[in-house]
């Protein structure tokens, strides 16, 4: 039989990136075990070291915890060949994942409560005492026989973080990661409020709320989408948990709960019938609305999680990828109103030339104007008149027009000639067509 340590190992229980756990029995007491191995192979010799003493470290602090909704750490001990592993309470039941799957009929409302409220609780006991999960999910939620929610995996995720970073990796399963994981920024006891919010969300609804084929879509959705309404995708959802959920999924961790104890007694509120203490966040502004400013990941992480899809994206540290960024600005007024505002530039400075040039244009333009629109001048016959005008008085009234002619009456002049054109064209037109039409008339 194969053992791990002095444990009897009896089946395999699952397998993923970080390692692998069985189902195996301590020969000493009797006890039915399950043991974690946390894989690694990667590290160097120096390295190792490093890591089994804050394995033990770890290890030691989750170890401490002792409450009905937390699996308990029995002990640590290292294989034959110097591989750490932890030895767990077995868990008789199901993980919640396997209620989840495509396909499989909705939880009831007060089932999911009820399980909310108990993570919520269990996680309060932890970050009491200073110890934060890091990668809540269905699959690290057991429930019992007779219906007790446990949270498996208490450290396991940090204890994993310190050798998967050491080759770039950061910790969490990407759609129930909080924003500030995607970053690198700090992560505390808001992040597994995120992280829980997540998974009632998928539990009432069905569907995950920050879903992707890849690390790099759901990173984007996290940081920058909402997620659609849960009533809107189960209608039969009181009102009163879109509060709920809306301050669990808050980008910024001030806007969530200031603690689980908080979210517990809103979830006992509506599973009773009674008013919540929160209230909804403000609708967030409209992706159009907003520039992002992408932001590297944080030194030495990248996308290796326990769950990753086999589309992921692998993206190599340090280096700015869409859809994972860290802030958001709104647009300023000149980048909203940059056409509107260069076209009553360009408007503006054309009405200034023609102000500035239309009255130094060359006289004949002027004159070819006005006479595209011909009046019948009212001095026509005036000088009609003046010219049957004794000859004594004609040379009086020639003689200053000669001499200094005014711009008016050169614009009169012009005037008189086109219109005599133009009736000598007229008169020219009715002689041609005159026989034409009267014998028209006639026929």
């Amino acid at each position: 039989m194969e053992r791990i340590g002095r444990y009897e190992v009896v089946a395999e229980l699952g397998r993923g990136s970080m390692g692998a756990v069985y189902k195996a029995r301590d020969p000493q007491i009797g006890r039915t075990v399950a043991i974690k191995i946390i894989l690694t192979a990667n590290l160097s010799a120096a390295d190792l070291e490093q890591y089994k003493q804050r394995f033990v470290r770890e290890a030691q602090a989750a170890g401490q915890m002792s409450h009905p909704g937390i699996v308990t750490i029995h002990d640590i001990a290292e294989d034959a060949s110097g591989q750490p592993f932890l030895v767990m309470e077995f868990i008789e039941g199901i993980g919640l994942d396997r209620l989840l799957v495509p396909g499989a009929e909705r939880l009831p409302v007060e089932r999911c409560l009820d399980i909310g409220i108990q993570v919520a609780e269990a996680l309060e006991y932890a970050h009491r005492r200073s110890v934060i999960h890091r990668d809540i999910k269905p699959a690290n939620i057991l429930l019992t026989n007779d219906g007790r929610a446990k949270i498996a995996d208490f450290g396991i995720a940090k204890l994993a973080g310190v050798q998967l970073t050491q080759t770039g990796q950061m910790m969490g399963t990407p759609a129930f990661m909080s924003p500030e994981q995607f970053s690198g920024g700090a992560v505390d006891a808001r992040s597994d409020l995120f992280s829980l919010g997540a998974m009632l969300y998928w539990m009432l609804t069905g569907e995950k709320p920050f879903g992707g084929e890849s690390l790099t879509v759901v990173s984007f959705r996290v940081v920058y989408t909402e997620p659609i309404p849960a009533s809107r995708v189960n209608p039969a959802l009181p009102r009163e948990l879109e509060a709920v959920l809306s301050r669990c999924l808050a980008k910024n961790p001030n806007d969530r709960y200031a603690s689980c104890r908080e979210l517990a007694e809103d979830l006992k509120a509506i599973k009773e019938g009674r008013a919540i203490k929160t209230q909804p966040l403000p609708v967030a502004a409209p992706m159009d609305q907003t520039v992002a400013t992408v932001a590297p990941l944080a030194s030495g992480a990248s996308a290796a999680m326990s769950t990753l899809p086999a589309s992921a994206e692998v993206t190599k540290p340090g280096v700015p990828v869409a859809g994972v960024p860290v802030e958001v600005e709104p647009l300023s007024f000149w980048a909203t109103h940059k056409r509107k505002l260069m076209a009553a530039a360009l408007l503006l400075l054309l009405l200034l030339l023609g102000y500035l040039f239309w009255p130094s244009a060359p006289t004949e333009e002027v004159q070819t104007d006005t006479t595209e629109e011909p009046a019948p001048p009212p001095p026509v016959p005036k000088r009609t008149t003046t010219k049957k005008a004794t000859p004594q008085q004609q040379p009086a009234a020639e003689e200053p027009v000669a001499q200094e002619p005014t711009p008016e009456e050169i614009l009169r002049q012009k005037g008189e000639e086109i219109l005599k054109e133009k009736a000598e064209e007229i008169l020219k037109d009715q002689k041609k067509k005159k026989p034409w039409s009267k014998g028209k008339g006639r026929r």
